[in-house]
């Protein structure tokens, strides 16, 4: 309850059928059972007819991720059920991830701000600091892609952006920081091959500016 108050029906289910039991014990009479019973069969009925408006929406967007539509096709898709499924975290996570895959990374960058407001963590930070990255906005995708090591400190990739994007502003100073922190973080799994990818260009960049 505490973890998924609004997102679970059987947290709901559960919730109803606890709160039916204890005011049952006060309503013994079997006038006041009728009553009780009424009022929460038009309670369950006011809630469907609320929630029934979502449900279509949710199986237009449960289509769209399982079927091979047009770009433009997709993109008016997502831009009408965001509309009406802009409170569901999940949806504009999918949402933001896509337009940001498919090259718009200012809307994408609005969507996961979004999201971000609701629902965050290490790959919406990702994603905000690459379409950061995308629009020319060098600082505040560094200062994302910092965000993103934080929350999961065990990650390479954060810096590894970072350090590109060091690189790419002609900021050899920092990029050299950057791939020293690379190169002195401890790998959970040293033979993956992405962090021996990173090490391996973070050691390439040290070599390249190397002071005299």
């Amino acid at each position: 309850m505490f973890s998924y108050p609004y997102s679970v029906p059987l947290i709901w289910i559960i919730i109803s059928f606890i709160t039916c039991h204890i005011v049952s014990i006060y309503c013994m009479s079997s006038h006041k059972l009728r009553i009780l019973f009424v009022s929460i069969l038009a309670l369950f009925v006011l809630i469907i007819m609320f929630q029934f408006r979502y449900f279509s929406e949710e199986w237009k967007w449960y289509k769209l991720q399982r079927n091979t539509f047009s770009k433009e096709l997709t993109y008016n898709i997502y831009k009408s059920l965001h509309k009406k499924l802009q409170n569901k975290p999940d949806f504009l996570y999918n949402y933001g991830a896509w337009l940001h895959h498919n090259g718009y990374y200012r809307e994408s960058l609005i969507v996961l701000l979004e999201c971000k407001n609701r629902y965050h963590d290490y790959n919406v930070e990702m994603l905000i600091a690459d379409d950061y990255r995308n629009i020319d906005a060098p600082n505040k995708a560094i200062e994302h892609f910092r965000f993103a090591n934080q929350m999961v400190p065990c990650r390479f990739l954060p810096l590894y952006h970072e350090m590109l994007i060091w690189e790419n502003t002609g900021d050899s100073a920092n990029a050299r920081f950057v791939a020293k922190k690379i190169l002195e973080k401890p790998a959970k799994k040293t033979k993956e091959p992405t962090t021996i990818k990173i090490k391996n260009e973070a050691k390439s960049l040290l070599y390249k500016y190397k002071l005299p």
